[in-house]
């Protein structure tokens, strides 16, 4: 008897032990998510960058649109109309003698958090050629995450200011330096 006792005894602490393992093995699987270090932010931007600007010379404007943040989306009324404005704003440049030929990511200017949202201020460099002279125009874009860095989406800064960006954009980190 008592060797049954101590086998089911053992058992018990077996069967304990991978039921506590299996809860705070679910607990850390299904606990906070640890946001990416700006080295990682750094890799992940610049892939972004390059390819939603590989998009855009390409015309590949439902590939540009991905990238975007949905509320710049919600601006042009749909992804359609956002698409024909891109059209027609890129034909109208090409033209004038105008075309994008590369826009690359420079670097990060300041990151702020709140919680799981993240907002990025990046600088980015655009190469146009302008009637056969090459323009660069420095670029600001705004990388938004909402799930601690797990996706991004992007909004063009060009032309705007802070109040015009948060006209659009009302949850901007009041944090962040234009």
């Amino acid at each position: 008897m008592k060797i049954l006792n101590k086998y089911y005894g053992s058992r018990l602490l077996v069967s304990m032990l991978m039921v506590m393992t299996l809860f705070f093995g679910c607990q850390m699987l299904g606990g906070k998510k640890t946001p990416p270090t700006e080295a990682q932010m750094q890799v992940i931007f610049k892939k972004d960058i390059e390819k939603m600007g590989r998009c855009l010379i390409e015309r590949d404007y439902n590939c540009f649109i991905e990238f975007n943040h949905p509320l710049v989306i919600e601006i042009y009324g749909s992804k359609e109309e956002m698409k024909n404005k891109l059209n027609v704003a890129m034909r109208d440049f090409r033209d004038a003698g105008g075309e994008y030929k590369r826009i690359s990511f420079i670097g990060i200017q300041q990151i702020e958090s709140n919680g799981d949202d993240i907002q990025v201020l990046l600088n980015q460099e655009a190469v146009m050629d302008l009637n056969g002279q090459e323009i660069l125009e420095p670029q600001m874009i705004l990388a938004v995450s909402e799930d601690s860095g797990s996706s991004w989406r992007y909004i063009q800064l060009v032309g705007m200011n802070k109040a015009s960006i948060q006209a659009i954009f009302p949850a901007l980190n009041q944090r962040l330096i234009f």
